[in-house]
């Protein structure tokens, strides 16, 4: 039985292929913007800054 395993990085096509391409996060920071820019008064603001420091498309 061979006791070591050879690894190799995934390309960015098998990364997408196996993760879906960042459908679920985006759809995920889709609600979560909404949710926050209907929190109140300032909740647009709060969400378009939101979006521009946290937001980290796949």
């Amino acid at each position: 039985m061979n006791r070591f395993q050879h690894f190799q990085e995934l390309t960015q096509d098998e990364q997408s292929s196996l993760t879906g391409g960042g459908f679920a996060y985006d759809l995920g920071y889709a609600i979560r913007f909404l949710f926050i820019a209907n929190s109140g008064p300032g909740g647009p603001g709060y969400a378009m800054t939101d979006y521009f420091i946290n937001y980290k498309p796949r």
